[in-house]
């Protein structure tokens, strides 16, 4: 069973960005279901890298839309971006260092970090992004 479920409440009308947020999902689920089966670090390893590198290039995307919008929350999302990628950067070296492994715990601090990113202040942007947009 999905830890997250890519469904209506998640997507924001934007494609690139809900196709972004798409995949975030499929790789936090399947860093979930490799942790379920009890699979190594080999596995495991690879998809926290990779969890990691596709949410810096998302937040960058999403960065340069405020920039090219001038949007006035842009600090305060940057601001968020830093925090959340320090947490999940925390995370991974731990991960890597052998001081923790995927559980449970972990994975909800995961699953409420991209809902709570999604439907707060990626959402909160929407309106002015579409509104820019056409």
């Amino acid at each position: 069973m999905a830890l997250i479920s890519w469904n209506g409440s998640l997507k924001l009308g934007i494609e690139p960005v809900d196709k972004q947020h798409e995949n975030l999902v499929h790789i936090i689920n399947a860093l979930h279901d490799a942790m379920l089966a009890d699979m190594a670090f080999a596995v495991l390893g690879p998809i926290m890298v990779e969890l990691v590198a596709c949410t810096r290039a998302h937040f960058k995307y999403e960065e340069q839309l405020l920039r090219t919008y001038n949007h006035t929350l842009f600090g305060l999302h940057v601001a968020e971006h830093c925090r959340l990628t320090q947490q999940l950067a925390e995370v991974k070296a731990q991960f890597e260092a052998g001081k923790a492994v995927p559980n449970l715990e972990m994975m909800g601090v995961l699953r409420n970090w991209l809902s709570r990113h999604i439907k707060g202040s990626d959402k909160e942007l929407v309106p002015y992004l579409k509104a820019q947009h056409h």
